[in-house]
């Protein structure tokens, strides 16, 4: 799989030499097929089943997530458009990072303050903040 090789050559030390074998993807498809076992599925192929996203960390790892529900989706587009709408940027990471902030803090005042410690460079104004909130509680 990419990540296991972005991996892998990841930890080698820059400087060493290595090499990389090549193959038809015809051929790495093929043998592929011939390795699965035949009962290997879940058998679970209901809407938005395997719906999984693979991500970086910082430390190097990867780690495979859900992806969000149509729900959640919705919400965090609510979000930077209320960006948009407020400070006159749209960025979907910050959204994102901040549906997960308001979605954990279980009053405004707490959020305001998470706000505050990780992202102050943005100053956000009081009423975005409180609808932010509100948006992601459904209050």
């Amino acid at each position: 799989r990419h990540f296991e090789v972005a991996r892998t050559l990841k930890e080698i030390p820059i400087g060493m030499e290595f090499s990389l074998q090549l193959v038809e993807p015809k051929k790495a498809f093929d043998t592929m097929l011939a390795k699965r076992p035949e009962k290997g599925a879940s058998g679970d192929v209901s809407a938005g089943a395997g719906r999984k996203t693979l991500r970086m960390k910082r430390d190097g790892t990867a780690v495979v997530e859900d992806l969000p529900s149509d729900d959640i989706t919705a919400k965090i587009n609510k979000i930077d458009d209320l960006l948009e709408n407020f400070v006159g940027i749209r960025d979907m990471e910050l959204s994102t990072t901040m549906y997960h902030m308001a979605r954990d803090a279980k009053e405004p005042d707490v959020f305001a303050g998470q706000l505050d410690e990780n992202l102050a460079d943005f100053e956000f104004p009081d009423d975005f903040v409180l609808d932010v909130f509100e948006l992601v509680q459904g209050k």
